[in-house]
């Protein structure tokens, strides 16, 4: 496991956090990371473990980044080619949906995955039904 092997590495959401904007260098990044499985297995905990213990400063962040940055964050894992990747992307976006009321630009961040196409996803998948679920809050009459 990665933290096995990198036991000084306390927060991998931090290094992925430090690229900012920059969504390409880390897709590129986390390409990299999964080429071996237990690397991808081990940086996917990481993430998910620092995400949930970390979901109020999360939420503070993105409340200060705005939704076209939560959006091409949650993009960046939704669209991974490894559902393992992927389930970062789902985490994330269940903090969102269970504290709409922290997140008065969440109608935003929907608008976005309008215009990025986000709700095309492979229909069926776990990204799609999840995202579908988000659009269909801010949908109803």
């Amino acid at each position: 496991m990665l933290f096995c092997d990198l036991p000084y590495l306390t927060s991998f959401l931090e290094i992925a956090l430090a690229f900012g904007s920059n969504f390409w260098a880390l897709r590129l990044l986390l390409d990299h990371l999964s080429y071996q499985e237990h690397v991808l297995h081990g940086t996917v905990n990481l993430i998910l473990r620092d995400l949930s213990r970390q979901k109020v400063t999360m939420l503070k962040l993105w409340q200060n980044l705005g939704p076209q940055y939560v959006g091409e964050f949650l993009c960046l894992f939704l669209t991974c080619r490894h559902k393992k990747m992927q389930s970062i992307g789902l985490f994330a976006l269940n903090i969102v949906t269970e504290n709409l009321h922290m997140c008065p630009w969440a109608k935003h961040l929907c608008r976005f995955f309008h215009n990025v196409g986000l709700r095309y996803l492979p229909l069926g998948t776990a990204a799609h039904r999840e995202v579908s679920k988000f659009i269909s809050i801010f949908e109803k009459p």
